[in-house]
């Protein structure tokens, strides 16, 4: 799986008003690439860098036949082919014809609703082009709302990166609970919660 940087360093520190420190730049770089995958990984099986994927399906007895692809939205200029063989050889024979499905780009899901399915583990066999962007400019241009979630999260473990392992901190007037250097923040939250893959897809 290929990792995409969802922000970079100039974003985080024009959120900060930071100038130039390339000891604080390098932690900033190291950091954005970490809290990427994590963001990644909280987006229940989403794969967000856009490449060409070949993804299996198994197919059972009475079962639906909407599948969820991991990597959207879709690209539609692109090849986007399905195979259905029990065999699992995917020979030229066993590729559906594309008036037998129907694909949602924005969402990924795959209706296969032309034909009937053979049965078998990894029976069905979709390659296409899909993802949420190539590199993190895209992310930024077509994507701010996650770009600006993954700098606000970077500069805050940033700021809380001295203390590690604390929940709370002493004030005047007693302890005050704080968030941990590595919990998401509430806007990030919300961020994921819009972008991963819903129990339905």
């Amino acid at each position: 799986m290929t990792n995409l940087d969802l922000t970079n360093a100039a974003e985080v520190k024009a959120l900060k008003g930071w100038g130039t420190n390339s000891t604080r730049e390098t932690w900033i770089d190291a950091a954005i690439t970490s809290v990427s995958k994590r963001f990644e990984s909280a987006l229940c099986g989403r794969l967000l860098f856009k490449e060409e994927r070949t993804e299996y399906f198994p197919i059972s007895k009475n079962e639906g036949q909407l599948f969820g692809l991991a990597g959207f939205p879709v690209d539609s200029g692109e090849d986007f082919n399905v195979w259905n063989d029990p065999n699992r050889d995917y020979p030229s024979s066993s590729i559906l014809p594309s008036a037998s499905y129907g694909v949602t780009d924005s969402s990924g899901v795959l209706a296969v609703d032309g034909t009937g399915l053979d049965w078998g583990v990894s029976a069905l066999k979709v390659t296409y082009t899909g993802g949420l962007a190539a590199n993190a400019a895209d992310v930024i241009s077509n994507y701010p709302d996650i770009s600006n979630a993954i700098a606000y999260q970077v500069a805050f473990e940033y700021e809380s990166r001295n203390r590690l392992g604390q929940s709370s901190v002493q004030g005047p007037d007693g302890n005050v609970a704080v968030f941990a250097p590595h919990d998401w923040l509430p806007m990030v939250k919300d961020v994921i919660a819009r972008y991963r893959i819903k129990e339905a897809h």
